[in-house]
């Protein structure tokens, strides 16, 4: 079953496929993933939780975060509208940051009027033609409302604290936390417990760009720490994105699929507790019932995942690996 489902996957999706090799160096095995990526390319191929469009819609987003987290600051919305020619003019004289509510990477900071309407308008245009998930199969981004949304302009980070704040979250636990002050470029990596990892990364990988240690971001990134379990609520992964702005943590997004599905750490063990925290137990697909061959897949995935985890339970070696890698 399980052969025949790789097979399945393998042939179904050769486009992705084809892009997972090209960037990560070896073929996959989306049907029984046991890498990071492998999951990752799994959870855009089998697993799609509803949840998920709903995740990445940025307004929805926000909506949700007020609900379970009410005392986390959120950035406040101006204008939301389906036509970008539909925009107010007196809003984008003003500093505000323009997005689109269903892709990623796709804003525009408005400071003293610049850059000018037309140009607001002529990117928000392109914003509306593209459908963001086609690219790399981040199914999510399939059926979220196409809108464009104007929200106040938040003043980042300042002096030595951080713009933002990324926490991957598991089901099983904290991977790792990454700061970054992105105008400024430089980064820092830290641990579950808050310790600074001696560890650097692909945005910002010199020693030179590495963010100072203060207890001013430490507290940041506890408050982070905090409310992201909650955030997360019954989802298997996800990795939370904070903003700081006057010293205060703002919710930012939640990514489903970071890097594309492709993000890429310096550091072997942050992937290796990623993997390990990564349970698809705990996943929409394996926590629902099924029928038909979808149910022997289902069965048969499950048992593998059994009989890995007592594979490594049973390894010193791995369980040594582990505790390093906590």
């Amino acid at each position: 079953m399980l052969a025949c489902a790789r097979l399945y996957l393998l042939a179904a999706h050769p486009v992705l496929v084809s892009r997972f090799v090209r960037t990560l160096g070896y073929w996959p095995n989306p049907a029984v993933p046991r890498r990071f990526h492998e999951k990752m390319l799994w959870r855009k191929l089998v697993d799609h939780n509803p949840i998920f469009v709903t995740l990445t819609d940025k307004l929805a987003a926000k909506r949700i975060a007020r609900t379970r987290c009410p005392g986390l600051a959120v950035a406040k919305v101006l204008w939301v509208g389906t036509e970008p020619r539909a925009l107010p003019v007196s809003l984008v004289t003003r500093d505000v940051a323009v997005k689109a509510n269903h892709s990623s990477g796709s804003n525009v900071f408005v400071t003293d009027g610049a850059p000018d309407y037309m140009k607001i308008v002529w990117r928000a245009e392109r914003w509306m033609a593209r459908r963001h998930h086609r690219r790399h199969g981040e199914w999510s981004y399939r059926n979220v409302p196409q809108v464009i949304f104007v929200e106040e302009k938040l003043i980042l980070g300042g002096g030595d604290l951080p713009t933002e704040i990324k926490v991957h979250a598991f089901a099983g636990g904290i991977g790792h936390v990454w700061i970054a002050d992105t105008p400024g470029r430089r980064s820092r990596t830290y641990s579950a417990d808050v310790r600074p990892l001696a560890v650097r990364d692909t945005v910002n990988p010199g020693e030179e760009q590495e963010l100072p240690d203060t207890p001013a971001t430490r507290a940041l990134i506890r408050k982070a720490l905090d409310v992201a379990p909650r955030l997360l609520g019954r989802l298997d992964y996800a990795r939370i994105d904070f903003m700081v702005a006057g010293g205060r943590l703002y919710f930012g997004e939640y990514t489903l699929y970071p890097g594309g599905g492709y993000d890429l750490w310096l550091d072997p063990t942050l992937i290796q507790r990623a993997e390990a925290l990564w349970d698809l137990r705990q996943s929409h697909f394996l926590r629902r019932p099924h029928r038909g061959p979808l149910r022997l897949y289902a069965n048969a995935l499950r048992a593998a995942i059994d009989t890995a985890g007592a594979a490594l339970a049973s390894d010193p070696a791995s369980s040594q690996q582990r505790a390093t890698a906590q």
